[in-house]
């Protein structure tokens, strides 16, 4: 639990009449160490920048083939495709034991009608700033209860919590190609050890 500071600020940008990024700001004081977490829509696909990526053990998820953990560059990169059609997943719990289940295809689903299957792919990235040596880790999460589906899940561990810090980050939703070439923090990371910090990034296009 945090008795001090928990507090979002976001900002959408529109960049055109069709393309928009969202800068987020999180800061954190008190409580435990916090992760900062984000899953992005049902995707098929799901690729992460993380150093010395590596099998781990966590708990709450089922496939225990897709639990990771690793190392966050100077800037955490991640990318989620999202999934277009149906799909069978199997899974294997802690005990061995095998099961599958079928989720839907998410852009079907949100698209309804107006679903086009030459459509470019839907993506969204993530670009996670000022957090190098932090503990990045993840795993798919399978829904079993109500509609079924399953996300990539993504967290950010501080490795040496002092009681509170600031994750920056920005958003980059996009059909086909991307339009962010870079994002780059222009505060001092060192900075975001403070949960009042003031925080610049500059976004390249």
């Amino acid at each position: 639990l945090c008795a001090g500071l928990y507090e979002r600020q976001v900002a959408l940008v529109d960049v055109d009449a069709t393309n928009s990024y969202v800068v987020d700001v999180f800061r954190v004081k008190g409580g435990a160490a916090p992760s900062y977490a984000f899953h992005g829509m049902p995707a098929d696909l799901f690729e992460v920048n993380a150093a010395d990526k590596h099998k781990a053990e966590q708990d709450k998820f089922l496939p225990e083939a897709s639990k990771w953990s690793g190392r966050c560059p100077e800037i955490l990169t991640a990318t989620w495709r999202m999934r277009r059609d149906p799909e069978e997943i199997s899974w294997t719990n802690k005990a061995g034991e095998k099961g599958t289940l079928r989720v839907p295809g998410a852009e079907r689903v949100a698209m309804g009608d107006d679903f086009d299957e030459k459509a470019p792919r839907k993506f969204i990235r993530m670009y996670l700033m000022g957090h190098a040596g932090d503990e990045a880790y993840g795993a798919r999460a399978v829904c079993m209860q109500g509609s079924p589906a399953s996300t990539e899940n993504l967290y950010v561990k501080p490795r040496d919590w002092k009681g509170e810090t600031v994750f920056a980050a920005v958003f980059e939703p996009f059909a086909g190609e991307g339009f962010v070439k870079s994002a780059r923090l222009l505060t001092p990371a060192a900075s975001l050890a403070n949960a009042n910090a003031s925080v610049a990034v500059e976004v390249t296009l």
